[in-house]
């Protein structure tokens, strides 16, 4: 069966050196009250048992010396991300997270589509993979990983809407993610997390209702992007996006049975220069409310793209 390929809706990237609209905001985060957050620092601590020492200052170290060290040194605990041994959420992290969002919330019509899905693997979607990744198939379902595919790049002309936002290599990205650091002290907690088939690891996990804070810079995006980037924060519906690892899932650990990777997001506050003040009154709006604000620019965005979006609600999807 051939895999129809619709048309990615491009045109030219927007000119980053006329900006009408820049934008910094306030942003509060907090782990849902049922969930912890694990994001890997991609790297897990080794235990390397005490024999070592003596083993290195032997003149002659034996093959049986060195299998005997490696049976003993085992892995212990995946660290999560943190900058001056305090837990951080990574900024890429987030923009990462709500970039795919937008791009998941995209649909195609029987001929074209406006997002090229660029974080989408390029492998073949064989049963192998249906099954193994069957919780995000379940969500979003298989349009957004067969269908379309195709990278935007810039240096042929024509970009999507979704990499005009948040960028592609050779173009500068209009949304700037500052790192999310805790409000107050969070005491990270080790949990054994049955993972796969049966097996155990132990990571470090950010609990519940930990609260974090970062700073994001908007600029030169559209109304209707400024939509899109807060359908992918779920700022319109206060609503957790998800992140991390074992975000799809439903995690037994040694402390019970808990959700991952959901994140609720807030803007606290939205900052502008006059000129961007002066562009956002000409459409008849302000800062003053910024929930009214996010709310008019969402309903910008649906009417732009009407028809091509779903209204989906990925953190009830699996429960």
């Amino acid at each position: 069966m051939q895999i129809r390929r619709p048309q990615i809706i491009r045109s030219p990237p927007s000119n980053r050196g006329q900006i009408q609209i820049s934008l910094s905001m306030k942003i509060k985060a907090h782990v849902h009250e049922n969930s912890f957050i694990h994001i890997g620092a991609g790297r897990t601590l080794v235990m390397v048992p005490k024999e070592l020492d003596n083993i290195v200052k032997k003149e002659r170290v034996t093959i049986d010396d060195l299998r005997r060290i490696s049976r003993q040194m085992r892995s212990d605990v995946e660290p999560t991300f943190k900058v001056n041994d305090k837990p951080i959420i990574p900024g890429s992290s987030l923009k990462g997270a709500i970039r795919s969002r937008v791009e998941y919330l995209f649909k195609s019509s029987p001929h074209d589509v406006p997002a090229c899905f660029r974080v989408q693997s390029r492998q073949p979607i064989t049963s192998r993979i249906k099954r193994r990744f069957w919780r995000h198939f379940l969500i979003w379902g298989e349009d957004v990983v067969s269908e379309v595919r195709q990278g935007c790049d810039p240096k042929r002309g024509d970009v999507c809407v979704v990499c005009d936002l948040f960028g592609a290599p050779g173009l500068l990205s209009k949304v700037f993610f500052g790192n999310a650091l805790p409000i107050n002290d969070v005491k990270l907690e080790v949990l054994t997390v049955r993972f796969g088939r049966g097996r155990l690891v132990k990571v470090e996990a950010i609990p519940p209702r930990s609260e974090f804070k970062f700073k994001m810079v908007v600029n030169g995006a559209s109304l209707e992007q400024l939509g899109l980037l807060f359908l992918g924060m779920r700022v319109n519906e206060g609503k957790p996006i998800l992140i991390g690892k074992f975000k799809y899932r439903e995690v037994e650990t040694n402390k019970g049975v808990f959700r991952f990777g959901r994140l609720i997001l807030k803007i606290e506050k939205i900052n502008a220069a006059s000129f961007s003040r002066n562009a956002i009154e000409k459409e008849g709006m302000n800062f003053e409310n910024v929930q009214k604000f996010v709310e008019k620019c969402v309903v910008i965005a649906k009417n732009k793209f009407k028809g091509y979006m779903r209204n989906i609600d990925e953190t009830r999807e699996l429960f």
